[in-house]
């Protein structure tokens, strides 16, 4: 069973680094104010992801990835633009493994390129969404 890393926790895990404390203390301070907000197209709202949400999803793939011993390894991060891309990213910085984004494939020479670019990078774990 994978746990979520509590603020302390998350803390302990990425030091004292001030891109965790502040996204910490704005969960705390404003869980509900927007922290990210996408959009359609570039012009229309589609969602938006608030400082509770953020930290919430950072804490629990942070604490998946901690849980796995991926400090300082290569994480692929094959999702589309989004909440979960930006939790992912941010949940590596946290867990101080590395972030390889990489949208995913829609043609079978990107599936290509996919791969030569997670041999490359010698990826230790892939993240990536139900629809990817």
């Amino acid at each position: 069973m994978i746990q979520s890393l509590t603020p302390l926790q998350l803390a302990t895990v990425a030091g004292p680094d001030l891109l965790a404390e502040r996204l910490w203390r704005h969960a705390r301070e404003r869980p509900y104010d927007p922290a990210f907000t996408f959009l359609r197209d570039g012009e229309e709202v589609e969602s938006s992801l608030a400082w509770g949400e953020l930290a919430e999803g950072v804490a629990a793939i942070a604490g998946a990835l901690a849980g796995r011993g991926l400090a300082g390894r290569r994480v692929l991060l094959v999702l589309p633009p989004g909440r979960l891309l930006v939790q992912g990213f941010l949940a590596c910085l946290a867990a101080r493994a590395v972030a390889v984004p990489f949208a995913p494939p829609a043609t079978r020479r990107l599936a290509d390129r996919l791969a030569l670019v997670a041999a490359d990078c010698a990826a230790s774990a892939v993240l990536t969404d139900a629809g990817t």
